[in-house]
């Protein structure tokens, strides 16, 4: 089974799923947030097969970046191939959401780095906590 996903070097989505639903049954809090490019269908028509995999790449070094600035213990998947995830343990869904908020929106300065011209990346988020209280019920 693939662990890695070669183009971020995150977790697969697979095994970043059954992590998932060890740390759902543990007492432990636990915030959920995604990012999804919300054009990638369009910009990958715009680009070459290669520079595809160079944004999410990008896209994925600065989250890493921005996570490892913020938060203790986290996990990384690419979920998709347009969608980015986090999952953050001991987080409250405040940390989470103020974390995820600068993330979404369009994104700038990715142009010079993909070697196009006027690119512009949307990216959509969303979070999902599970407080402590709730993770005590779970069988």
């Amino acid at each position: 089974m693939a662990v890695t996903d070669p183009v971020t070097g995150f977790c697969s989505a697979r095994y970043f799923l059954l992590l998932m639903n060890q740390k759902l049954r543990s007492r432990e809090s636990l915030s959920f947030a995604a990012l999804r490019v919300a054009n990638y269908t369009r910009l990958t028509i715009q680009m070459e097969f290669e520079q595809g995999g160079s944004l999410m790449g990008l896209l994925a070094g600065r989250l890493k970046a921005r996570a490892e600035k913020h938060f203790k213990r986290f996990i990384l998947s690419r979920l998709y191939g347009d969608t980015l995830a986090i999952a953050v343990e001991g987080a409250s869904k405040e940390e989470t959401e103020s974390f995820l908020a600068p993330l979404a929106g369009r994104i700038d300065g990715l142009d010079g780095d993909l070697g196009e011209k006027d690119l512009e990346v949307s990216l959509q988020g969303c979070v999902i906590h599970k407080g402590k209280a709730l993770a005590a019920g779970v069988p």
